[in-house]
């Protein structure tokens, strides 16, 4: 025999060098068939496998032979690779009857004699029946688990031992309204929130040389632009102990988010109004009961002296008697204008912050006609907001900043910057200025800095500025040198056509 590629070349009918007895040892099936394409030679391994008599398949075409299923090639493709007398392989699944069904890799090695004329061919089959029923039961499992992770609520994702995502449910892919080629190897990243992709791709690395299980709240963009609030979890996916990367789930928790939220500003809330009342409880034993005993004691004095002969210090005690009747008085209308805050009813709406600093001058013309005081205001935005409660924020700074004037002439700017999410504004005057230590502390309810004698007022008024600002989602605060003015810094946000 002479074997050359891309054939075996032969000058017998069998002259293969190897004998029938050698062929049926071989543990594969084997096939000769002659130039017409009709078997002469089949092992007894091929019997077996095929389940055929020698007798019956003897001078057959091997064509006739398969009962070829749906899931395997076609005959015309069988029999036009068969054609063209060179090298192939395929593998075909025969069905001997409905219940026989054997998975074949049929090898195709065509014959040659040295003329190179085509004299037949040998056919290995390989049994694969096992294998192909792996695949079959591989290939049904992912299915189930495809089907069962689509009908899922939760968003399921799963990536490679380099975190470059390769599978998204379909749950995933309809929240992000993105097609799976848009999203694959790092592509769901582009839909995180700027400030959030850092830290979730901090936590795939760290988990991943851990081969430790995480879990991440984050932001990720829906179809519709909103960024909805995530709980992520990923578990390592472990095959024979071998880390193959991470499977994980998405869980949108912007309601929970929202209510913790919620829950939260609430007991902030609650904890204010616990201090708040602790304070009126103070208020009410001693700012209120002072002016109420000073008004007592002056009507008792003028009751004596109304029995006297001697009346010439009635009108000075009367006098003191109605100041404590306006002090009472100032103080109980600060007191409702504070409660009266966070009830308001007046709703947001859009103003001109230049026309709020001209009602605040105008409302108090006198007072800075008389101070000699010189304001100057840059061009203010327009925004959302309780008109009403902003005029009354602006008139109680500038008004505390002509109170706490220095010696020369009261000088206040008042300036504002656009930042990314809301507005800064500031109120800046040339006063007495604040010790640091009462930064905080001259925004409590009915703290006062200094006595009733130096300085008139009843301590409410930074304390409504508070409120008011945090009714506008915005936060306040001071930076000052004792002596050299103070700085009033305040926060807020375009509340379009809100009212809360």
């Amino acid at each position: 025999m002479n074997v050359s590629n891309p054939g075996l070349r032969s000058n017998t009918q069998l002259s293969l060098g190897v004998s029938h007895e050698l062929l049926n040892k071989l543990n594969e099936g084997i096939l000769h068939v002659d130039h017409n394409d009709e078997i002469q030679f089949a092992n007894r391994k091929f019997l077996v496998l095929t389940e055929s008599e020698s007798t019956a398949i003897f001078g057959n075409s091997p064509i006739e032979l398969y009962k070829v299923s749906n899931t395997g090639p076609s005959l015309d493709k069988i029999l036009r690779m068969r054609n063209l007398h060179e090298p192939h392989h395929y593998e075909i699944e025969l069905e001997k009857d409905i219940s026989s069904k054997k998975w074949f890799r049929v090898s195709y090695s065509p014959i040659f004699d040295e003329n190179s004329i085509y004299q037949g061919a040998f056919e290995i089959f390989q049994d694969i029946t096992d294998q192909k029923l792996g695949e079959t039961l591989l290939q049904e499992s992912e299915n189930r688990f495809r089907n069962l992770a689509d009908a899922s609520p939760v968003m399921i994702w799963m990536a490679d031992t380099q975190n470059r995502f390769y599978y998204f449910n379909k749950t995933l892919l309809d929240f992000t309204g993105k097609e799976l080629s848009d999203e694959l190897g790092e592509g769901l990243l582009d839909d995180i929130f700027p400030e959030d992709r850092e830290i979730f791709n901090n936590m795939l690395q760290i988990s991943r040389s851990k081969r430790s299980k995480f879990k991440l709240e984050f932001r990720l963009k829906r179809y519709d632009g909103e960024f909805r609030w995530m709980l992520c979890v990923g578990k390592p996916k472990m095959i024979d102990d071998q880390f193959e990367g991470y499977v994980g789930s998405f869980i949108d928790i912007t309601e929970i988010k929202n209510v913790q939220e919620e829950l939260e500003e609430q007991t902030q809330e609650l904890k204010r109004s616990n201090e708040e009342l602790e304070q009126f409880a103070y208020v009410a034993s001693h700012d209120l009961q002072e002016p109420l005993r000073m008004i007592s004691s002056y009507v008792q004095i003028i009751e004596k002296k109304l029995h006297e002969e001697n009346r010439t210090d009635l009108d000075e005690f009367m006098k003191y008697a109605i100041d404590g009747v306006e002090r009472l008085q100032e103080l109980i209308n600060d007191l409702l204008n504070y409660s009266r805050v966070n009830r308001s009813e007046d709703p947001f709406i859009e103003t001109d912050f230049n026309d709020i600093i001209k009602s605040v001058e105008a409302n108090l013309s006198r007072l800075i006609d008389k101070e000699k005081v010189v304001i100057d205001c840059q061009d203010l935005p327009s925004l959302f907001v309780d008109q009403i409660q902003i005029v009354r924020l602006f008139q109680n700074l500038i008004e505390n900043s002509i109170k706490f004037k220095s010696e020369g002439d009261p000088v206040i700017n008042i300036n504002c910057e656009k930042r990314s999410d809301d507005y800064l504004f500031s109120i800046n005057d040339n006063g007495i200025g604040i010790d640091e230590k009462h930064f905080e502390r001259i925004f409590v309810i009915f703290h006062r800095l200094h006595s009733r004698q130096s300085y008139n007022g009843t301590g409410i008024g930074l304390a409504i500025c508070k409120r008011i600002i945090e009714r506008h989602k915005g936060r306040i605060w001071v930076d000052s040198v004792k002596g050299k003015g103070a700085t009033f810094y305040f926060t807020l946000k375009d509340m379009h056509n809100k009212a809360t």
